[in-house]
């Protein structure tokens, strides 16, 4: 038997194809929890940072033959702490067959047909604590703000987000967002009430910064709660390039199935995981390989301001262009807005999922 984490999974996979092709040999898996707002109700669910080691097989399910489903080493593992399956842990990188719950169970019942799961997660695994992600002393920080769920409901930031129907559980938890009355420590300074936005961005050696995750913090935003014809509407952090980032990234990276990018992080909020905000109305080329590197041959759908119609455009021909150079052909297509509605903002994310389903059927 070939010296793997998960010898139960690596036999049954050999069994079942054959050929087995090994990645990232004994490198654990790392998790950590985090509590859910979106679809749990603010119960935990289980986070996987690092795959760690992977077996590749050729995907039952379309034409693959060059190994393209990516399967970690803790699939179909059961969570004591939350009880999730893992299944969602295979991707298939040739066709995303492995897309919907509906296919990871068909895997499932494929790889063991008898219907069982582990009752535990591999010992390798290291559980991480549930905390927010670290951020390295020396190159960024955040302004000291104040968890939305301390604020008054009658403070002005908070009146403003719940009229735009925002959960302050789903924002604190999720997005991380945070109420800053004023900032004297972090560069640019401000005063009165604003929403502090924090911002990742890939890292490529995480553990050498001590970081517990392979993003790290790359700034911030800080958007006004009342408008002021002399003050922008949102401050960004000295230093932080909005057009070498992408909002949500870390985020959509846990997701899978259609990434959809809109412009602003409030277009995100709306959507939830799975959008990502290009903090503005074009597409960089940085920003471009960056949907190329962590959402390969995944579908995407743009959605812009309704009076982005021209610049919507523009992105689909950088995006496409860029997934041709890297040989993917997975589909970039645009969703227009409805007649009644200026931005994402303004639509329910039920509406949006049902828009996005709809354009890339």
């Amino acid at each position: 038997m070939t010296n793997v984490i998960n010898e139960r999974l690596f036999r049954n996979l050999k069994r079942v194809f054959k050929s087995v092709r090994i990645s990232n040999p004994r490198q654990a898996a790392m998790v950590t929890y985090r509590k859910d707002h979106i679809y749990r109700k603010g119960r935990e669910k289980a986070e996987v940072v690092t795959w760690g080691e992977v077996y590749s097989v050729n995907c039952p399910f379309c034409s693959d033959t060059r190994k393209r489903l990516s399967i970690c080493n803790i699939w179909a593992e059961r969570d004591q702490k939350t009880n999730d399956d893992m299944l969602h842990l295979a991707k298939c990188h040739n066709e995303s067959c492995l897309a919907t719950r509906e296919m990871q169970k068909q895997l499932h019942a494929i790889v063991y047909p008898n219907g069982k799961f582990s009752r535990s997660i591999p010992e390798s695994t290291q559980i991480l604590k549930s905390a927010p992600l670290s951020v390295p002393k020396s190159i960024v920080k955040l302004p000291e703000g104040k968890d939305l769920r301390e604020v008054s409901s009658s403070n002005r930031a908070i009146r403003y987000l719940e009229s735009r129907g925002f959960d302050m559980d789903e924002l604190a938890e999720t997005w991380e967002v945070k109420y800053c009355p004023v900032n004297q420590s972090e560069r640019p300074f401000f005063n009165g009430s604003r929403i502090l936005i924090p911002v990742y961005r890939p890292c490529e050696n995480p553990f050498a910064k001590g970081l517990t995750s392979d993003v790290e913090l790359a700034g911030w935003q800080a958007r006004q709660v009342k408008a002021e014809n002399d003050r922008p509407k949102y401050y960004t952090s000295r230093g932080m390039k909005k057009n070498e980032v992408l909002y949500g990234l870390r985020q959509a990276i846990n997701t899978l199935g259609t990434i959809v990018v809109v412009e602003g992080v409030t277009d995100v909020w709306r959507y939830g995981p799975g959008a990502v905000a290009l903090l503005g109305k074009s597409v960089s080329l940085r920003q471009a390989k960056l949907l190329n590197r962590h959402f390969m041959e995944r579908p995407i759908v743009i959605i812009l301001d309704r009076d982005a119609s021209d610049d919507a455009k523009k992105v689909q021909t950088t995006i496409l262009q860029a997934r041709r150079e890297r040989g993917d052909w997975a589909p970039v297509r645009i969703c227009q807005l409805p007649s009644d509605s200026e931005d994402p903002g303004d639509c329910t994310r039920d509406k949006l999922h049902q828009m996005v389903t709809e354009v890339i059927r």
